[in-house]
């Protein structure tokens, strides 16, 4: 004797239109996780651009600080009389740290970091967009 769930099953519906679907909506999913990382590949391009570009006044900066602070005074005092300095090292130490320009160095330290993790994501995006196309997601992406 036949179960009457068998035959009511052995029909299934057509799996063609759900496979066409299931294609569809992994070809769009596919096709916007690619527009995601060109975008956060152009986003962090233009962020490392803009550091690296920052550069140039942020040295000026620095070596117009640098005039100014007196910096070249103290090494010249240095080498010229440099037993005075030792003898009374703390206050000369003191006195030079004083007159460094820690503004500029604190800018120009920040363009550094800033330029390096951008250029960092945006390999880590090119790479990403590399692999996009081939099942990899996102960061994931493993180099063989």
């Amino acid at each position: 004797m036949k179960n009457p769930y068998q035959t009511l099953f052995s029909a299934g519906p057509d799996t063609t239109e759900t496979d066409r679907l299931c294609s569809e909506v992994m070809g769009r999913i596919a096709r916007r996780e690619k527009a995601l990382i060109r975008l956060r590949a152009a986003g962090f391009g233009l962020v490392a651009a803009a550091a690296i570009v920052c550069f140039v006044p942020a040295i000026r900066y620095l070596s117009a600080s640098l005039g100014t602070s007196g910096l070249g005074q103290y090494a010249s005092l240095f080498l010229s009389d440099s037993s005075y300095m030792l003898s009374h090292w703390q206050d000369s130490l003191m006195t030079v740290a004083g007159s460094l320009p820690v503004m500029a160095a604190a800018v120009i330290t920040a363009l550094i970091m800033v330029s390096l993790v951008a250029l960092r994501r945006f390999s880590n995006s090119l790479v990403s967009l590399r692999f996009a196309g081939a099942g990899f997601s996102g960061g994931t992406a493993q180099l063989r």
